[in-house]
C-alpha cells in the first residue's frame, strides 16, 4: 500500500511550520509552503498507522500558531482529524485507488491537503522518520 500526503500552506504570516524539512515540506517564501510525503508498506494497517501518525505530529509538533489567532488551531485540528477519518474509513475504487482532500478557507485559501492512497506491490523502506517506497 502506498499513502501519498501532498500539501500546500497558505499563512498568510498567521501561522507557521516549525522544521518544514522534517515534514517533507519547503518554504517557497515567506507565507507559503509545499509538501509531499510518501508512506509505503506492504503492511496495510502500518501504513494507515503511519500516515495518521504524520498528521497528527504535522498537527501537534509541526505547526506555530500565534496566539492572535488561536481559531486556528481548531480548524486545523478539525481538518487533520478529517483525514485522519478518511484514511482510517476509505474504499477504494476499481483501480485500487482513493483520494480525498480537506482545506482551510478565508484568508488561508490555498492551504490544502490531499492524500491518495494506492494499493501496491513494492519493498517498504525506512529513511528519515517515514516509510519511503521502492515499486517492484
Amino acid at each position: 500500500m502506498k499513502i501519498v500526503i501532498i500539501y500546500t500552506l497558505q499563512t498568510d504570516g498567521d501561522y507557521s511550520l516549525d522544521n518544514p524539512k522534517k515534514f517533507g515540506c519547503i518554504k517557497e517564501d515567506g507565507y507559503h509552503y509545499s509538501g509531499t510525503v510518501e508512506i509505503v508498506s506492504d503492511k496495510k494497517s502500518c501504513c494507515l498507522m503511519e500516515a495518521r501518525n504524520f498528521l497528527y505530529k504535522f498537527l501537534c509538533d509541526g505547526l506555530h500558531v500565534s496566539y492572535t489567532h488561536a481559531w486556528l488551531l481548531k480548524d486545523f485540528y478539525d481538518l487533520i482529524e478529517s483525514l485522519v477519518n478518511k484514511i482510517g474509513h476509505y474504499k477504494p475504487d476499481e483501480s485500487g485507488k482513493y483520494m480525498c482532500e480537506e482545506s482551510i478557507g478565508g484568508n488561508y485559501s490555498g492551504t490544502n491537503f490531499e492524500i491518495l492512497i494506492i494499493r501496491t506491490t513494492g519493498i517498504a523502506t525506512y529513511t528519515d522518520g517515514y516509510l519511503r517506497a521502492e515499486l517492484l
